[in-house]
């Protein structure tokens, strides 16, 4: 029988991470693994209860919207093909044991999916929408075709009467458990990313906000990125925690470092303060679009016989900098970027400076020395003090 990972669309389990992301245009990174954990959480503020719930159970939430299957939640919903939805439905009724989910239930009228979105939403489907037809049954071949409706009423109730375990997490687990809890049990066929976590966990006005700009048409002439997992959302992100936060101030692990600044945007950052972080983002890309052309935050400057992927380091150091010029100290740039332009692709051809966007970038020392590198040839042509 298969095994029920949640599978994406367009990573398969054995696909290398940086051939995906170079499709996606973005250059992979080499970061060495994990970041240890730097401030460990309580485990007294651990509220999670085991509970088993039916079928019918989880069903009948779903069809009163109880059970918050947004599509932009995490990665999408209804991933599976006919035939993988089916042959889960074959091993309820098989009586095959099936893997817990873990639902947030600080707001008992609306559960939120942390793991087995694709369980539920193939319930959905079959039980409550009813538009799934089984198909590549191998053991109960004769419901081949029939849909929820059309089962003898003994599966229907063996459906019904099926129990899954399903860890609540409870009202007041703090944050940082949360977004814990979700990397710890990220193990399917295609795990969750970092921005789909953030995204999860801090659902408001900064969820809002990153997908307003994100589909920008400026935005999208700029940064060709793919907006599959998110990734065009981290990169609006990780411009905001370091344009906010400066340079001087991060500390590993990155990851935290926009863990913090998703919470912090989300739940103290004024609309003034967002439209301000927009218009300085937008006028820095239209900059950069002007001096770079087609081959913005690319080692493709240098080695123009490479394919044009985005350096996330390279877009982080040029974006930042170049938003804390005042409008007079940009337009000097913009119109007169040969020197600058010629300076920049000497950066990028130090062996030290590319070593600080490619390896272990998430280092607070190789951080450091990538943007006072940078800052170094724009004040040159400037005089802006940073």
């Amino acid at each position: 029988m298969t095994e029920y990972n949640e599978y994406s669309e367009d990573i398969s389990s054995c696909e290398e991470p940086a051939a995906y992301l170079e499709r996606q245009g973005i250059e992979a990174e080499k970061d060495g693994g994990e970041q240890d954990i730097v401030t460990p959480f309580d485990p007294k503020k651990v509220e999670i209860a085991v509970e088993q719930i039916t079928i019918y159970g989880l069903a009948a939430r779903i069809e009163d919207d109880a059970i918050d299957l947004m599509p932009e939640f995490q990665r999408q919903s209804n991933l599976w093909s006919n035939t993988k939805m089916s042959q889960l439905i074959e091993s309820i009724l098989i009586r095959l044991p099936l893997p817990a989910m873990y639902m947030d239930v600080a707001n008992d009228d609306k559960w939120v999916v942390v793991d087995g979105l694709q369980r539920l939403s193939t319930i959905k489907k079959f039980m409550v929408d009813k538009k799934l037809v089984l198909k590549g049954m191998e053991f109960l071949k004769e419901l081949e075709g029939k849909s929820f409706d059309e089962l003898d009423r003994m599966f229907q109730r063996r459906i019904y009467e099926t129990n899954i375990t399903v860890f609540k997490i409870k009202k007041g687990t703090p944050k940082k458990v949360l977004t814990s809890l979700f990397h710890r049990i990220n193990t399917g066929g295609t795990k969750l990313t970092a921005q789909e976590i953030r995204h999860a966990l801090n659902q408001g006005q900064v969820t809002e906000f990153l997908k307003r700009i994100s589909e920008e048409d400026w935005f999208r002439e700029c940064i060709q990125v793919s907006p599959k997992r998110m990734l065009n959302k981290e990169l609006i992100l990780r411009f905001m925690a370091f344009y906010n936060n400066g340079y001087e101030n991060y500390k590993p692990s990155l990851q935290q470092f926009l863990d913090d600044e998703m919470e912090s945007l989300n739940e103290q950052a004024t609309a003034d303060e967002l439209a301000l972080l927009e218009d300085k983002f937008k006028k820095t890309l239209e900059l950069s679009k002007n001096i770079f052309n087609n081959k913005m935050f690319s080692k493709a400057l240098i080695h123009p016989e490479r394919k044009v992927t985005l350096n996330r380091s390279l877009f982080e150091t040029t974006t930042v900098n170049l938003a804390l010029l005042s409008d007079d100290e940009q337009r000097i740039l913009k119109n007169s970027p040969v020197g600058f332009l010629s300076d920049y692709k000497e950066l990028l051809n130090n062996s030290d400076f590319n070593s600080a966007i490619t390896e272990k970038t998430n280092n607070k020392d190789n951080v450091k020395y990538r943007h006072k590198e940078m800052q170094k040839i724009i004040t040159k042509y400037t005089r802006h003090a940073y």
